[in-house]
């Protein structure tokens, strides 16, 4: 529960990002758009791990520290879940806060049973969670304060 209400802060400013998007990449450049350029551009302004990803780079990015410290945390949560889409370690260089983020939220919305295998420790999963949600409180007290 912590964690999607911290969560409501990340889509009040994705919200705002995207009306910030849509008016610098569609709405000052109408005349010279074309109808198919308008659609694609929009079209990527609908996806919400999209809006996370230019929160997350371009309208209050976090410091280095805290990023990599909570991508370290969600992925040695993944591993400890054994999710299958986070599991393997040679990829998790590829990953950036946006990914590990959005599918931590996506698995707390949409696969909360992943949590709760009988044969993974519950301490354990209750521990890492605790540490998320205080990683994830100081990046949207960040976010709150840095927003441009």
């Amino acid at each position: 529960t912590r964690f999607i209400m911290f969560y409501q802060v990340i889509e009040i400013l994705i919200d705002k990002v995207i009306k910030v998007e849509v008016m610098n990449k569609v709405c000052s450049q109408l005349e010279s758009m074309s109808g198919r350029k308008i659609k694609e551009v929009l079209g990527e302004q609908s996806s919400e791990k999209k809006r996370i990803s230019a929160l997350l780079t371009t309208y209050a990015r976090p410091p280095k520290v805290l990023d990599d410290h909570l991508k370290s945390l969600l992925l040695a949560f993944y591993i400890h879940i054994n999710d299958l889409e986070f599991n393997d370690p040679t990829k998790h260089e590829e990953l950036n806060l946006t990914d590990v983020f959005y599918g931590y939220r996506n698995k707390l919305v949409h696969n909360y049973r992943l949590m709760h295998d009988p044969v993974i420790d519950s301490n354990i999963t209750e521990s890492s969670m605790n540490d998320i949600n205080v990683a994830t409180e100081v990046l949207i007290a960040h976010l709150v304060t840095f927003f441009q």
